[in-house]
């Protein structure tokens, strides 16, 4: 595969991604704290926990580099829907996903170089 093939790939999730952007724009900016605070546990922290789980239970190979890919992924769509149906703070959770999902292709690099 050429470089421009992985970009052509890209193409469609980034739209999607522009789109929620545009949709919660205002959710970002009023929830500021607690979004930055959701994406320094979920990409930054869990991480960080299987890392030294990892280092302490001297786990390497195929499954420590698994889990520490599912520990490092962004906040799931999923809990835009949980908030809808349970009545909470939808906003807050679709803003959080978006911003997540941005701050994780830079985390997800670091991740790829220390790995």
């Amino acid at each position: 595969r050429t470089p421009l093939e992985f970009i052509q790939n890209t193409t469609s999730p980034l739209a999607l991604l522009a789109t929620g952007a545009m949709i919660s724009g205002a959710g970002i900016r009023e929830n500021a704290k607690a979004i930055g605070v959701l994406s320094v546990i979920k990409l930054l922290i869990m991480p960080a926990f299987v890392v030294l789980i990892g280092a302490l239970a001297g786990i390497s190979g195929t499954v420590y580099k698994t889990t520490l890919l599912e520990a490092a992924t962004p906040v799931g769509v999923t809990n835009t829907t949980l908030a809808k149906q349970f009545g909470l703070d939808e906003q807050l959770s679709s803003a959080a996903v978006v911003v997540s999902t941005v701050l994780f292709i830079v985390t997800l690099s670091l991740i790829l170089l220390v790995t």
